[in-house]
């Protein structure tokens, strides 16, 4: 009987290319998937990093503007400065305040910090507080008090006391410290600007005039779109409070955040 083997199967050269073919158009997708996956998660990193360090520094501005003196707010003709005089704290006179007072009795306070104080009484304009010589009468004096401690009086600097041009209502006085600013920068810098004293000028976009003071620049954010960024600022009326829109634009590696906020500046001198 003759006997028949059956020949080993294999694969023909046009099967084994639509198998190369085949794996390749698999290959592809999946490296395909995977950069476009990771170049997501990159961006998405990015984007979160870039919201974040936006966030942090816009709510620092806010947190110093919501403790501005009323009326003392004041924008660049640019809008990419505002300027405002921080209040250190609030307290009311206990006395009529007079003439050439060279010392307010009023309630008691706590004075958390040292360096420059001036008390303010009755301010209805930026124009009453920007004053070089701080000369009386005014609205704004000049006080001794440069130690944190407790007080129970403000005493004044001005040798043979200070006129105030008015009275609060209520007895109102508050003590401030030495104006700060917020600028963005032609570089795409968020600076803020302290201890560099009392300027009369108008506020500008240029680093404050620093006449025998020291001023102190922190830089809050980088990558500021500075042509989509600006301050402006809305002044009160006697049925609202004033208002300040701070609006910045944030760009890095293509991604752009922009973050638009108000915050309310009361309105009682």
């Amino acid at each position: 009987m003759a006997l028949r083997f059956k020949q080993d199967a294999g694969f023909t050269l046009v099967e084994m290319i639509l198998v190369i073919v085949v794996l390749s158009i698999l290959a592809v997708g999946t490296t395909r998937y995977i950069v476009t996956s990771t170049q997501s998660f990159v961006v998405s990193a990015e984007r979160a990093k870039l919201i974040g360090t936006a966030r942090v520094a816009v709510e620092q501005v806010i947190r110093r503007l919501r403790n501005a003196l009323p009326h003392s707010v004041r924008i660049s003709a640019s809008g990419h400065c505002i300027e405002y005089f921080p209040i250190d704290v609030g307290s009311s006179t206990t006395t009529p305040v007079l003439p050439l007072e060279t010392s307010l009795v009023t309630s008691p306070f706590t004075l958390n910090s040292g360096g420059n104080h001036y008390a303010v009484i009755g301010a209805f304009t930026s124009s009453e507080l920007y004053v070089l010589a701080l000369p009386s009468p005014g609205v704004i004096a000049a006080t001794t008090l440069n130690i944190a401690n407790t007080y129970r009086a403000i005493p004044l600097a001005r040798v043979g006391g200070h006129t105030f041009t008015r009275t609060s209502p209520t007895q109102r006085v508050y003590l401030v410290s030495n104006p700060e600013r917020f600028c963005v920068m032609d570089n795409g810098d968020l600076v803020q600007y302290t201890d560099y004293g009392i300027d009369d000028e108008p506020i500008d976009d240029s680093v404050p005039d620093t006449t025998g003071t020291t001023t102190v620049t922190t830089l809050m954010v980088e990558d500021i779109n500075v042509s989509a960024s600006s301050f402006a600022y809305t002044p009160g009326t006697l049925v609202r409070n004033a208002g300040v829109q701070v609006n910045l634009e944030v760009s890095r590696a293509g991604e752009s955040v922009t973050l638009n906020n108000e915050v309310q500046i009361r309105n009682v001198p």
